[in-house]
């Protein structure tokens, strides 16, 4: 069976579809992987075939931009920024979409998984009943939870109006889909009404540890909860002496990461870390990967040790807790590890990971880096650090999360017609 997969977004977006690709060509299935050009090394790493999703404005090009612009001081030239980054990302959205079409109209796949930022296997599947499978990493969006309106309101409302959030959500995205059809010049005879009556019935797949959040027993069966999946690493990546030394020097470590999230100043938020972890001598390794962390000019080598990357797989192991954005992966990898967690959320769905967490009594819920202060934190690093029912618990959940082998099932789910 030849089977496409595509996305988009960050890293933390793409990794469940290489770990699922990696599972369905291990079964000897063709897989071809449409991404964005930065994500090409790791579809080769995993050896599947890589076609390119990029149409005439580059998605890097605009995140770097936006990057900047939210480093930058208020101002009209800042409006204006924004403005152009609007426009410049519809653009990027109308050429994403006829790019889609042609890898689609060039593979012929039998399947196609695909995330919630692409619009286009939506239209297609129109025309091709079953063959296209939603893969979601995160929870409250596109399938009702008794307790829990749709992802971006965050709130129990009651059962009631809950469910209105969903429908009301499903609507908007339902629009925004017909809309991008049309601006296209592709489908242009698909309305909202038939979209939003797909997206109700289409088959999803939850890829999120049902030890963290169990399958409501209401869904219907085209929608699972199917475990958390990685890819099979092969890397030649090794730790370097500094490391291995602050490792062997210290026994309680905490490990800091915002992943590819950034911030309008990472030199205060390092700073607050810094002074926090300092006044109660806590040893840290900060992981500057994508600029949300900066190592300053000056600071104590032996309490403290920046890295510009590291496997996560590799660092988890050998930590006590670890303090993150709140991405679903990296949610996930620490959980598995048994690390007591304290999630700093930066955007969407973050925040839901950040109230499971707290929820489930594995770290103190963290605040919004928009409300990072040393006030807001100091408190919460200091119980993450202490409260040993925290380490029992996630040692707990690592254990069922680690006993979990839904493989064949979710392979099934997604072959059968």
């Amino acid at each position: 069976m030849r089977i496409l997969l595509t996305s988009l977004g960050t890293r933390g977006d793409i990794e469940p579809f290489l770990a699922i690709g990696e599972l369905l060509k291990e079964q000897g299935h063709e897989v071809i992987c449409a991404f964005e050009s930065e994500f090409e090394s790791l579809v080769i790493e995993s050896r599947m075939e890589f076609l390119s999703l990029d149409g005439g404005i580059s998605h890097a090009l605009l995140k770097d931009r936006l990057s900047h612009t939210l480093k930058e001081k208020f101002s009209l030239r800042k409006l204006g920024e924004y403005r152009r980054l609007y426009l410049d990302g519809l653009a990027y959205s109308r050429a994403l979409v006829y790019r889609q079409s042609q890898v689609i109209s060039e593979v012929k796949p039998d399947k196609v998984i695909y995330s919630g930022l692409t619009n286009y296997p939506v239209i297609w599947s129109m025309d091709h009943p079953g063959k296209a499978i939603l893969l979601l990493p995160v929870p409250f969006l596109y399938h009702y939870v008794q307790n829990h309106s749709f992802l971006l309101f965050r709130t129990d409302f009651g059962p009631m109006i809950n469910k209105w959030t969903y429908r009301f959500a499903h609507y908007l995205i339902s629009q925004g889909i017909a809309l991008s059809a049309r601006k296209s010049n592709i489908g242009e005879k698909t309305n909202a009404s038939k979209i939003r009556k797909f997206l109700k019935r289409n088959k999803t797949i939850y890829t999120i540890s049902r030890a963290l959040f169990p399958q409501p027993d209401y869904w219907e069966d085209h929608s699972k909860v199917l475990g958390f999946y990685q890819r099979t690493r092969r890397s030649t990546w090794y730790p370097d002496q500094k490391l291995l030394d602050f490792l062997i020097a210290h026994e309680k470590i905490v490990f800091v990461t915002f992943g590819s999230m950034i911030n309008r100043n990472p030199e205060k938020v390092t700073r607050i870390f810094m002074d926090i972890f300092t006044k109660y001598n806590i040893p840290v390794i900060f992981n500057t990967f994508s600029g949300g962390l900066i190592a300053p000019s000056d600071y104590d080598h032996t309490q403290f040790l920046f890295v510009s990357s590291i496997p996560y797989d590799y660092i988890f192991r050998h930590i006590h807790s670890v303090i993150h954005h709140g991405g679903s992966g990296t949610t996930h990898n620490g959980l598995k590890w048994g690390c007591p967690t304290l999630i700093i959320p930066h955007i969407f769905d973050q925040f839901v990971w950040n109230d499971l967490i707290a929820e489930r009594g594995i770290g103190p819920k963290g605040p919004s880096i928009h409300r990072f202060t040393c006030t807001a934190v100091e408190s919460k690093i200091l119980d993450l650090y202490t409260n040993e029912s925290y380490k029992e618990r996630a040692v707990e959940l690592a254990r069922k999360m680690n006993e979990e082998d839904l493989k064949e099932e979710l392979c099934r789910f997604i072959l059968e017609p």
